[in-house]
């Protein structure tokens, strides 16, 4: 029968009471008649005494057994509980004879169903890493065997480009001989789709650097606007031209930073040609800096569509291509992507300002090392 515990342990509180009591009315009743001097009523001591300490020897021995089995089963249970605690999961109380006589031996029963269920959980969660493990070590190798290949065939097919590119200019600049105007607007359109695949090439070939780890910020002093800003408008200048953009500088030789000019062309060449493929016909760039709060503040600004506020957050994500509304989105989505891993491997951070329909701003930060800039000592 299910009997809780409770009850069990009131039943036998109970009991004793009763055989307390029985005991109590035996000793009055034999020891009373021998003291006939007493009045009734008025035992002496030494009979009430006599007749209740066996009472109160057998309620503490009856308390002290049922008291000693308890503490001994919750001593189990939380012991099972801080070795479980401890990540051994194979901790277990000893099974009860019989699981449904009180809430303590439910109790056990119980806590060895839930450590069982834990265990098992837990050679399932231990499988499935392993699995993932595995997958992923896979993936990995995959993605290697992927960057490799990507990087050799883009730095491959680069170098073709840029020697059929040197032909095709010749051809359409009239160098081997006139054009009529069918033929300048044909190989015009040969170029732009030329230029775009230089583009999508160096965009993936450093998208391989990255990923593998292999891009290498080599500092030293440099002169922003001399040796990185300079070159690349050398580079873009036809682009320019071919869109009617003025292109306006202002960049002191007081910026220097301590960085990778190589990898900070790459930086100004995806923004520029940016400007030059998104920015308005006719409109102007401009390119300017200023010292704040000991790094460099960089700004590549154009006319042109702009971004909607809520897409601005989105431009430096991997693969992200955005287009003006009515335009086909163009490009790989990687060149700000990559812009922004440069930047941040130089310590700066960089960000988009816009007016949607009218502007668009990139703002880049790059360390500004003291001791570059401190004047050289006075001669003596």
């Amino acid at each position: 029968m299910d009997i809780p515990l409770r009850t069990r342990l009131q039943v036998g509180f109970l009991g004793v009471a009763l055989v307390g009591a029985a005991l109590t009315a035996a000793g009055v009743w034999l020891l009373g008649g021998q003291w006939h001097g007493v009045g009734e009523g008025h035992l002496p001591l030494g009979v009430v005494l006599l007749s209740t300490v066996p009472t109160l020897i057998m309620g503490l021995v009856l308390a002290g057994v049922l008291a000693n089995r308890l503490t001994r089963r919750i001593r189990l249970v939380t012991g099972a509980a801080e070795q479980l605690e401890q990540g051994n999961l194979e901790a277990r109380v000893p099974q009860p004879a019989h699981a449904d006589q009180d809430e303590l031996r439910r109790l056990q029963v119980i806590f060895n169903e839930m450590a069982a269920a834990l265990q098992e959980r837990d050679d399932e969660l231990r499988q499935s890493h392993q699995q993932l493990a595995e997958t992923t070590e896979q993936l990995q190798q995959w993605n290697a065997d992927y960057l490799s290949t990507l990087a050799f065939i883009t730095h491959e097919l680069k170098n073709q480009i840029a020697s059929a590119k040197l032909n095709l200019l010749a051809v359409r600049d009239g160098y081997v001989g006139e054009l009529n105007p069918d033929q300048h607007e044909t190989l015009d359109d040969v170029v732009h789709t030329v230029h775009r695949t230089e583009d999508m090439l160096r965009n993936y070939l450093n998208l391989s650097r990255i990923e593998k780890g292999e891009l290498q910020v080599r500092t030293r002093p440099v002169r922003i606007g001399n040796e990185v800003v300079a070159p690349v408008l050398r580079e873009l200048k036809g682009r320019f031209h071919e869109r009617n953009m003025h292109v306006e500088t202002d960049l002191s030789p007081d910026l220097v930073t301590l960085g990778d000019p190589t990898l900070l062309q790459t930086v100004y060449e995806n923004l520029l040609t940016n400007a030059a493929k998104y920015g308005r016909d006719g409109g102007t760039v401009k390119l300017w800096g200023r010292p704040v709060n000991g790094m460099l503040e960089m700004h590549v600004w154009n006319e042109g569509p702009g971004v909607a506020p809520e897409q601005l957050g989105e431009l430096f994500g991997k693969f992200c291509r955005l287009a003006p509304p009515g335009e086909e989105a163009r490009g790989t989505g990687l060149g700000l992507f990559i812009d922004r891993e440069i930047v941040r491997r130089h310590g700066g951070e960089i960000h988009a300002e816009s007016q949607y329909g009218e502007w668009i701003d990139f703002v880049f930060t790059l360390p500004r090392p003291d001791e570059i800039l401190a004047p050289p000592p006075a001669a003596f």
